[in-house]
């Protein structure tokens, strides 16, 4: 008689547990993970692309949290740290010398737009979008830096 009332309970306990995780599987990010740069497989107008870039995502509380670590054209190292509120309010970006805020929303599971303005007016406009199996990640980004020239980048990456 215990077995089939403990047999009950676990099977009711995953009845509820169940949907739970479920839930915040679909809503977790398929940006979150690491992910490399296919230079091959991706353009920079104007150019030249950095030699190597890896990106890393973690969920936070309110959005994503990435880390990046490369080498420039000419092999000078990059590395930064970037919090990325998914809200879609403007948030201020200090170190930038193209735009001074950025306001991020997430458009389902597999898509982020980005909106990167500088004194009100929106300059850059990025989009990742995670492939349906989670191999890669295509960001693209069209916009004017400070100068005014315009940039199209179509920057490919492989989970990794």
């Amino acid at each position: 008689m215990y077995s089939i009332v403990k047999s009950i309970l676990l099977a009711a306990l995953l009845c509820a547990v169940t949907p739970a995780i479920a839930h915040a599987a679909e809503q977790a990010h398929a940006i979150v993970g690491t992910w490399k740069l296919n230079v091959s497989k991706s353009r920079y107008r104007p150019g030249p692309p950095p030699r190597s870039l890896t990106r890393t995502y973690v969920a936070t509380e309110h959005g994503l949290e990435l880390t990046y670590s490369g080498a420039d054209a000419d092999g000078n190292p990059t590395v930064g740290k970037h919090i990325i509120n998914l809200d879609g309010k403007p948030y201020p970006e200090p170190d930038a010398p193209d735009y001074d805020t950025a306001s991020s929303e997430r458009l389902d599971r597999f898509t982020i737009r980005v909106k990167q303005s500088k004194n009100g007016r929106v300059v850059a406009t990025l989009t990742y979008v995670v492939s349906k199996d989670g191999t890669h990640m295509t960001l693209t980004k069209q916009g004017v830096d400070a100068g005014g020239a315009k940039f199209d980048v179509v920057a490919v990456y492989d989970r990794g």
